[in-house]
């Protein structure tokens, strides 16, 4: 089993300039209480439009729920941002783009925290759209999608 999900290109150009090889919080604006990933499973990122196209993949950890301040306390740049000030803007960027209107106090909020390590980001020419792989991940979905399939062997094709 694998997994997609998108991600936004300041996530990726964080770490492709800041390659670390600890784990990493692929964090969301609101849980998502990710249950059908187990540790090791391959989790690939969709950059979101206009590039439709996945950029890498890491290795599942482990899932939790924190605070925001919980999360950077925790992760700190492993959030893919250089500061706490960044990841407030980045989550207000998000949080209002999904609409949702009972933020109130940053600190109390709870994101999802989908931990990942050994992450392998793709230079521009090595991204591949999810059809190239013959995979499916139309438009509507905004969160993740899980094959019960083998990891993509021709990910690594050029």
């Amino acid at each position: 089993m694998f997994a997609i999900s998108p991600t936004d290109i300041g996530w990726y150009n964080y770490f492709k300039n800041n390659p670390t090889h600890r784990e990493v919080n692929f964090w969301t604006p609101t849980p998502w209480n990710i249950k059908r990933l187990k540790f090791g499973d391959k989790f690939l990122f969709l950059l979101k439009a206009p590039y439709r196209k996945i950029c890498g993949y890491g290795d599942f950890l482990y899932y939790e729920n924190l605070t925001i301040i919980e999360a950077w306390y925790k992760f700190g740049t492993r959030n893919g941002v250089e500061s706490f000030s960044d990841f407030i803007k980045r989550f207000n960027k998000l949080f209002n783009k999904n609409k949702l209107d009972d933020y109130k106090i940053y600190e109390n909020h709870t994101i999802g925290c989908i931990i990942l390590s050994n992450i392998i980001l793709f230079s521009e020419d090595k991204f591949k759209s999810p059809e190239q792989l013959n995979l499916t991940f139309p438009t509507q979905v905004v969160k993740i999608k899980y094959f019960d399939m083998d990891f993509p062997s021709n990910l690594f094709e050029v």
